[in-house]
């Protein structure tokens, strides 16, 4: 683990444009980083019985998955794609079944992908029902998320990809309350997408009249893992109250107080707490006033963690302006909310989230217009925006790989 570096060299800190802009440039990350990494779908007890599945498009990869878990209760990935002609055997987005069957000449497989039942099967001599199997994906848990791998022969291992194994796995491996689902297409290239979420550089300027107005972050510290592939880099903020141009209103305070979901002081008495038990991944500083954990992982995802909550956002590329925004909120506890009051204080964290988070998004369509202008030729990453820039250098050594 590494802060930033003191000094930026001009060639670390400037990032070229057309990185952002140039279609050339995202069909080498579509092939050379999404199909070769690996991929967060979704959460692994968003599946828990055999035959539950949920179908994944991957967009600009050109790619429908699904993911199901087995009669042996197994968790396994498959492309939506039928060997006889190529017909998608899944067409809904989830559900439960005991087998898949392609609507377009009735092949059925079950649910470990074995082909069992091919119509006028004497009529393909020299097909083997062994040979005509749906198509398995490298796939593994991690965090409690399922992760897929499109490579034949995956470089490395999950576990090995997401070196280093500070606990975080474990922090996220906990069970999580499904708060809210958002999704949205946003006309930006995915990684103004990301950049805009894992740094808190931003917070005070562009959340003022929000979450900033009432608790501004003053402090953030970036730190890096150079040495690792899937987890980039992490920010931790602290509250500033002191500097906050307005309180939160009576009914944000009172929604606060129902519940064990905090979103505007973390440091109210009485106020039951998440144990944390990951101190070498969250709060790791240790100290009373920290607000949240913002950690980027590769390629496509961003974890922002606060106490009894956590949000995950996945950008999935569409093309090169153009960014599927997928966000899941989950809560610690209450799982699920028992009164009103409960309920009331989950929503309150739900709708500050979506006002930050929309703040956000506000200014992404408008950059990427900018960016096809062509007065500028660099962005200037500071030291505070250390996680950006180490994203941004693992992203060009996948790409420079043969």
């Amino acid at each position: 683990m590494n802060k930033p570096e003191e000094g930026l060299a001009p060639a670390r800190a400037k990032i070229p444009i057309e990185r952002y802009s140039s279609d050339a440039h995202f069909r080498k990350e579509i092939e050379k980083l999404f199909r070769r990494t690996w991929l967060n779908i979704c959460r692994a007890d968003r599946i828990p019985e055999p035959g539950d599945y949920i179908v994944q498009d991957l967009y600009a990869l050109d790619v429908s998955v699904i993911i199901v878990r087995g009669t042996d209760k197994r968790i396994r990935a498959f492309y939506n794609m039928c060997p006889h002609r190529g017909n998608r055997v899944a067409m809904d987005q989830c559900g439960n079944r005991r087998g898949f069957k392609c609507l377009f000449h009735g092949w059925t497989y079950d649910l470990n992908g074995a082909c069992v039942a091919m119509p006028g099967e004497k009529f393909f001599p020299g097909v083997e029902r062994s040979d005509a199997r749906l198509v398995e994906i490298h796939s593994d848990v991690w965090g409690g998320f399922v992760h897929i791998n499109l490579e034949e022969n995956p470089e490395k291992t999950l576990v090995e990809y997401m070196v280093p194994q500070n606990g975080l796995d474990g922090y996220l491996e906990q069970t999580w309350y499904p708060n809210f689902h958002y999704q949205a297409e946003v006309n930006c290239n995915w990684k103004l997408m990301i950049d805009a979420q894992i740094e808190f550089y931003h917070f005070d300027a562009l959340h003022e009249a929000s979450l900033a107005g009432a608790a501004s972050v003053r402090d953030h510290i970036p730190e890096v893992f150079p040495d690792g592939d899937g987890i980039i880099g992490h920010t931790e903020g602290y509250f500033s109250p002191e500097t906050a141009k307005h309180p939160p209103t009576d009914v944000q305070m009172i929604a606060q107080e129902q519940g064990n979901a905090v979103y505007f002081n973390p440091l109210d008495e009485g106020k039951a707490k998440q144990p944390i038990n990951a101190p070498n991944a969250i709060a790791m500083s240790g100290r009373d006033d920290w607000i949240a954990d913002s950690y980027s992982l590769l390629p496509h995802i961003v974890l922002l963690i606060q106490n009894n909550n956590f949000v995950i956002q996945r950008a999935w590329p569409v093309s090169v302006n153009k960014t599927i925004w997928d966000l899941q909120g989950f809560s610690f506890e209450p799982q699920p909310p028992s009164n009103f009051g409960e309920f009331f204080n989950l929503r309150m964290v739900q709708y500050g989230q979506r006002d930050v988070l929309s703040e956000d998004l506000s200014t992404l369509e408008v950059t990427q217009r900018n960016l096809g202008a062509g007065p500028i030729r660099n962005f200037h990453f500071s030291e505070q925006e250390g996680v950006l820039r180490q994203l941004q250098e693992r992203i060009e050594s996948y790409l420079a790989k043969p």
